[in-house]
């Protein structure tokens, strides 16, 4: 039996005479150079990883401020929720949020989770001075 010379059909993995996304160039818009869908991918995922990096280190300093604000709160013995404050934050952040193309439903929900962990964070320091062993 004589084998066929003809290419196979192709697969749904592999289309045919259509390159590796890897293979594929094109002129970048500001740089005016060449490059690769991978080489264009991998810089894009790299600068969406530092913006990420730069967002917790912009959340941990929030937090660091939140519970010296927690601090003074207990010094003056004021309720460590303040329901007025939390709106005027929610409402910021979503016309903020909407002036930068994001719905405002969107950034009213991340502010208020930061929000609530940020609470969690000032009743959790409140529970660890109350029972901490006074030093001698």
């Amino acid at each position: 039996m004589r084998r066929s010379s003809r290419p196979k059909p192709p697969t749904p993995w592999s289309p045919p005479n259509e390159p590796s996304h890897s293979a594929m160039r094109y002129r970048h818009p500001s740089l005016g150079e060449f490059m690769s869908f991978e080489d264009e991918i991998i810089d894009m995922r790299s600068t969406i990883d530092d913006i990420d990096r730069q967002l917790i280190e912009l959340l941990s300093q929030r937090f660091r401020c939140c519970m010296a604000v927690g601090e003074l709160k207990k010094q003056f013995k004021v309720p460590v929720m303040q329901p007025s404050r939390v709106k005027e934050v929610v409402a910021r952040a979503a016309l903020a949020g909407s002036s930068h193309g994001m719905s405002p439903e969107f950034a009213s929900r991340v502010w208020e989770l930061i929000i609530a962990e940020a609470c969690r964070m000032e009743d959790e320091q409140t529970q660890q001075t109350k029972h901490a062993v006074p030093a001698c």
